[in-house]
């Protein structure tokens, strides 16, 4: 059975949703014929290139609804995924377009993109995340529609520089960033061609598992889409999608719930009611509920960016921080430091890792610690990754006894003598003349922050 009969097919289906409109969905034949034509394109791209796609979507819920407002959507489920369609948007695209915003879906299942967009949502709109999401899958699909949102769309239309291969968040923050310009312009009184203030609000797609007000948890969902590719192990996966589950099931070798509960200290973060306590101020308002607060400490990150440290080392100083965050919910400082602090910034949720600068000197650990000298950051809690070349005595009156060194390699030596604080190892390896490559690597960012400790 040949596209060209598919898209014949597909023509007449649509040429009934044309003369039946809104009764079309009480048609039992027009169902019937609607799950035949679905099973040849699914049959057409097991027979191409696209095999693990379509088996894929086989594993999917398939359900019908002609009143969602777009041609398809995946929406999780307590231990499975629903794939539910609107065949009268869907029968308007060709079978080359259908099958790529069947792609589509199964990128955004890969990508967790139902649970990183609500962490996202909390700092961004709507519309940068709907864009984000698109333009991050799209790119590695052809034949798509000519309305779905690409690189070079999204750049173009509102004015910013996005690349390829880059991290969801990083996406969002940049496009957020070119809406809010925009939104600045039209206060000001500028004419925008392609948006208005009230379309700035709210996004065009994926509204469904948006709406739905699902309570996700990554892990939970990371079992789910585990499952679905364990029932389809034998099928060969597409370069794309092996980098996509590599990098979501990147996990950390350390425990950092475990490492900085011990850390936690005199800084308030939050207030929490409860029953178990009365309130302060009116102790004899039984009806009243007193508060509870968490004490967290503050952390400070320290990165060697030093030209010893390997493209493997600053791959694995990234897992370690992505898990960092997502068991502390906390702003962390991030100090970059050679033979001195070259930058300073603060890590927040879907805020993305700055790029390393082009120079990298020897490395010394004393600028770190005058830093904290400096600001009496004493209550602080330390994390400093570094292949543990460096100084071999600094001076006494910057020690600073709460750190934690991570050694980034298999060694498990640092230079400092009598060195404050806990020492951990990282690495897997030695040291061996690999090529040193610069912090550019560190290209992602922050995908998702969870505060389990807290709960």
């Amino acid at each position: 059975m040949g596209t060209n009969f598919i898209e014949g097919k597909r023509t007449e289906l649509l040429a009934q949703c044309i003369e039946k409109d809104k009764e079309i969905s009480k048609d039992p034949e027009f169902a019937n014929a609607f799950n035949k034509l679905w099973q040849s394109i699914i049959l057409d791209m097991i027979e191409g290139a696209d095999t693990f796609f379509a088996n894929f979507i086989v594993e999917l819920r398939r359900e019908l609804d002609y009143d969602l407002q777009e041609p398809m959507c995946t929406i999780p489920q307590y231990n499975y995924f629903r794939l539910v369609i609107n065949p009268i948007y869907l029968l308007e695209c060709t079978i080359r377009e259908i099958q790529a915003l069947l792609k589509h879906e199964v990128y955004h299942i890969l990508s967790l993109h139902h649970y990183r967009s609500q962490v996202l949502l909390k700092n961004y709109s709507k519309l940068a995340v709907n864009l984000a999401m698109d333009i991050s899958v799209n790119q590695y699909i052809i034949n798509l529609p000519n309305w779905a949102n690409t690189i070079e769309k999204v750049s173009l239309s509102y004015n910013v520089n996005l690349q390829e291969n880059q991290a969801l968040e990083l996406y969002t923050h940049q496009i957020q960033e070119a809406l809010n310009r925009k939104i600045q312009n039209v206060v000001i009184g500028e004419e925008i061609e392609t948006d208005n203030l009230s379309s700035l609000e709210v996004g065009e797609s994926h509204h469904t598992w948006m709406d739905e007000n699902l309570v996700l948890d990554e892990e939970h969902l990371k079992e789910i889409v585990d499952k679905l590719l364990e029932n389809i192990n034998n099928v060969s996966r597409p370069d794309s999608v092996s980098r996509i589950v590599e990098d979501s099931r990147a996990k950390p070798k350390l425990s950092w719930q475990k490492l900085l509960i011990r850390s936690f200290g005199t800084t308030p973060w939050k207030k929490k009611k409860t029953i178990t306590r009365r309130d302060r101020r009116m102790p004899d308002r039984l009806d009243l509920r007193g508060t509870i607060t968490h004490y967290i400490s503050e952390v400070i990150v320290a990165i060697d960016i030093s030209g010893s440290m390997t493209e493997k080392e600053i791959d694995d100083i990234l897992t370690e921080i992505k898990a960092l965050v997502r068991n502390y919910n906390s702003k962390i400082t991030v100090l970059e430091c050679d033979d001195e602090l070259r930058r300073i910034y603060s890590l927040q949720a879907g805020k993305p890792i700055k790029k390393r600068p082009k120079a990298s000197g020897k490395t010394k650990f004393s600028p770190v610690f005058e830093y904290i000298r400096k600001r009496n950051l004493y209550k602080a809690t330390l994390i400093y990754f570094t292949d543990g070349l460096g100084e071999e005595i600094i001076d006494q009156s910057i020690v600073h006894y709460k750190t934690i060194w991570v050694i980034t390699t298999s060694e498990n030596k640092l230079s400092l003598k009598n060195p404050p604080g806990h020492v951990i190892n990282l690495g897997s390896r030695k040291k061996n003349n690999e090529e040193m490559l610069p912090l550019d690597l560190l290209k992602s960012e922050l995908k998702e922050i969870r505060s389990e400790w807290a709960k």
